[in-house]
């Protein structure tokens, strides 16, 4: 594939480009069997309007081996960088001054910015947000899932729900407008089996904790979803699965290659690495993000040799 794709990782530095970048100092070929696709989660739904990216996470994929990663990029980190000559850098050449959740929304926001991150096809604050995250971390983003609050329930639904078993009890936000079931004011400790309705709510909820411990309950859920789902699971639930690409989830995979995606990691082993760009490790407010980039480089080499990364 190509043309909308390609904007997505952004036509990078120019050759004259003298200026710092980060890298994560793992090569393009080492790497040629990796895809990554960000998948950002809106907190637009029933009962709200606008959208905020308040869950982005980076699933890289080894296709060879079907081993593939989860790496939460926290949507209050500060001073992303963009790529240089875009748009949004002749605006901030020193970083973003605001969260990095909202480069969506200024992107779509602004008329003159809308058609400089104009794809077919792609909204313009994915263009602006997948460059950003792919420019900040080095690494190249070849594909997008966008999911609001309604399209993530329908997907984990089409997809027959997921079963967590949950060390502490969590106290679940109210649940949204239209939701097709209704789940008690906390679940767990325990094993719990969620629909899309109590899967969401998991994701969302941030009481008694924060939004670090969100973005780890968010990647425990799809480690547990992509361990779960088989071949037979995807190939059943097709139909539904295309239903919710054509709804309020949007992405660059066709319906059959998503599928295809689920298919090759489901398996006991299938997510092997699960990393947050979080505090400790992440100091949001002022990150190093040359540091940020080698942990992902250093995550999706894990995928190709099989040997963990140690996050």
């Amino acid at each position: 594939r190509g043309g909308a794709l390609d904007a997505l990782a952004g036509a990078g530095p120019p050759a004259d480009h003298a200026s710092w970048s980060p890298d994560s100092g793992v090569s393009a070929e080492r790497l040629a069997d990796v895809t990554t696709v960000l998948l950002i989660g809106g907190d637009s739904g029933p009962g709200r309007t606008g959208l905020r990216t308040d869950a982005m996470m980076l699933f890289s994929l080894h296709a060879p081996s079907g081993r593939a990663a989860l790496v939460s990029v926290p949507r209050d980190l500060r001073r992303a960088l963009f790529p240089p000559g875009s748009a949004l850098e002749g605006r901030h050449p020193y970083g973003y001054d605001q969260m990095l959740n909202a480069v969506y929304i200024t992107a779509t926001s602004n008329r003159s910015l809308r058609s400089a991150y104009a794809v077919e096809g792609v909204r313009p604050g994915v263009v602006a947000l997948a460059q950003t995250i792919g420019y900040s971390l080095d690494v190249r983003i070849d594909d997008y899932v966008l999911v609001d609050m309604q399209g993530f329930a329908d997907l984990i639904d089409a997809l027959g729900g997921v079963t967590l078993r949950l060390t502490k009890e969590i106290p679940m936000p109210g649940n949204v407008p239209g939701a097709r079931s209704q789940y008690p004011e906390t679940i767990g400790p325990g094993v719990v089996a969620m629909d899309g309705a109590t899967a969401l709510g998991y994701a969302r909820s941030r009481y008694g904790d924060n939004d670090y411990y969100r973005a780890r309950r968010q990647r425990d859920l799809l480690a547990e979803l992509a361990r779960q789902i088989s071949v037979t699971d995807v190939a059943l639930s097709f139909g539904e699965v295309a239903d919710a690409v054509g709804g309020t989830l949007r992405t660059s995979l066709t319906p059959d290659e998503l599928a295809d995606t689920l298919a090759v990691i489901g398996g006991e082993t299938a997510v092997v690495e699960s990393v947050g760009l979080v505090p400790p490790l992440v100091n949001v407010a002022r990150p190093d993000l040359d540091a940020m980039a080698k942990i992902v480089g250093a995550v999706q080499v894990a995928l190709v040799t099989g040997v963990p990364s140690g996050y």
